[in-house]
This record gives C-alpha cells, structure tokens and sequence, in this order.
C-alpha cells in the first residue's frame, strides 16, 4: 500500500509515483471530511469528491494537479 497526503497546496501528480497518477483509481480519506479538487493548470480548481468522514471513497485522478480546500486528506493504493 502507497500513501500519499494532500493538503491545500496543489501536488503535481506527474511528479509522483504510480498509482498517484492522472488516469488512476484510488482511495480517498478524511478524518474530518473534505473537498478534494483537481486542476490542469494549478490555478482553476474543480471539485473530484465530496470527502465524507471517516468513509473511503473510490476516485479516479483525471488531472495533473489536486489538492484540498481547507484541512487535509489522504489518498491511497497499490
């Protein structure tokens, strides 16, 4: 298992290991719940998911960068 954690400040997935790639399926996790976005550009963010907490939510990262917007949230796989 591979952990990577995210906080407000973008992450640029190309600079990290598969599976934290564009185009591969994790498990997203928050303590405390939080919105994980997504961005081609670090600048304009969208939402990815609704981070409920305590739930694991399956997610597909689609872009180059993500991060959340307030606390900290954690993604996860093989």
């Amino acid at each position: 298992m591979n952990l990577l954690n995210i906080s407000t400040t973008g992450i640029d997935l190309n600079d990290q290991a598969v599976p934290f790639q564009s185009n591969y399926t994790v498990l997203a996790y928050s303590v405390a719940g939080a919105t994980l976005q997504e961005s081609a550009d670090d600048s304009s963010y969208t939402t990815l998911a609704t981070l409920v907490a305590g739930v694991f939510q399956k997610v597909t990262l689609s872009s180059q960068y993500v991060k959340v917007s307030s606390g900290s949230a954690q993604l996860i796989g093989n």
